[in-house]
């Protein structure tokens, strides 16, 4: 069976990062016929003229426009115009592999019901703040996940390599409009309690090419943090308290990790940027329980 996708890739003032992703959703080897791509603008700068309306091989793109709002609320506009049996997302600082969409249908052809996520791989590998960056998502994949189907925390898959049936995506009720961070994490979460089981698609791969320095970095973790509080929120909304600091094994696991990839120096400076990630991560919680949505 070859199900039909709808790919929705929020944006938001990055008009070049945009074009190299939609530069490679036309290289899919995935029947054209049987995917659309829909491009949601989140209040950011006007979209160049030059982008497509139609990929290479007669895809659709669909351009779709609203007030800043969110991804995740960008992302529920573009499942609202969706035609296709399954919604497959992506961020606009992302490239897709050839056989993404070949990978993501193996995987809903046998659990149609089931949460996918892809395997993020870092396009930066010079920058040692974005290969820290993606280290620790891989590192909390791996933690999270555990082994021989038991968890430490309930795992989450993030939305720039995500993939769930149109259906099962609209029972959910899609990502919480009162979110603009961890609305993936809490969206996982959410799907999980109700029944439906997460599946990790190995094969199912996105290139990240978010360039990062030391600021940047810092102010990425600590939005993290204030999506890691406002997970929290949701889950109070929902009448759930599960706060946990972390074992001695978490972090020391953290430590480690990069060890697992490379050696010497270099190995030292991913675990310390790890560290100071979590210490940001810590800030931005902070901040977000002391003033909600302040960073938007």
């Amino acid at each position: 069976m070859t199900p039909t996708f709808s790919i929705v890739v929020p944006t938001y003032h990055r008009p070049a990062a945009l074009l190299r992703c939609l530069a490679s959703l036309a290289g899919l080897e995935y029947d054209a016929a049987r995917y659309e791509v829909i491009v949601v603008n989140d209040g950011g700068c006007p979209l160049p003229a030059e982008l497509p309306r139609q990929l290479e091989g007669s895809a659709p793109v669909t351009w779709l426009q609203q007030p800043h709002a969110g991804a995740g609320s960008a992302r529920n506009l573009g499942v609202a115009h969706a035609e296709g049996e399954v919604i497959a997302f992506v961020d606009d600082d992302c490239t897709a592999a050839p056989d993404w969409l070949d990978a993501m249908a193996t995987i809903w052809n046998s659990d149609p019901e089931a949460i996918i996520g892809g395997r993020i791989v870092n396009a930066l590998p010079d920058n040692v703040y974005a290969t820290a960056s993606q280290m620790l998502i891989g590192f909390l994949y791996e933690y999270y996940h555990g082994e021989n189907g038991e968890t430490r925390q309930p795992p989450f898959f993030t939305t720039n390599n995500m993939a769930v049936s149109r259906a099962l995506f609209q029972h959910l009720g899609g990502f919480h409009t009162r979110m603009r961070m961890g609305e993936d994490r809490e969206f996982c979460v959410r799907g999980r309690d109700a029944g439906f089981c997460l599946r990790y698609a190995q094969d199912a791969c996105v290139l990240h090419w978010h360039a990062l320095g030391f600021r940047s970095f810092w102010g990425q973790h600590v939005r993290y943090g204030r999506g890691n509080r406002e997970y929290h929120r949701a889950q109070e909304w929902r009448g759930e308290r599960n706060y946990r600091v972390e074992s001695m094994d978490f972090y020391r696991s953290m430590l480690r990790y990069p060890f697992q990839f490379e050696r010497g120096r270099r190995a030292v400076q991913l675990s310390a940027l790890m560290v100071l990630a979590q210490i940001g991560n810590v800030s931005g919680f902070a901040a977000e329980s002391v003033m909600p949505h302040a960073w938007v």
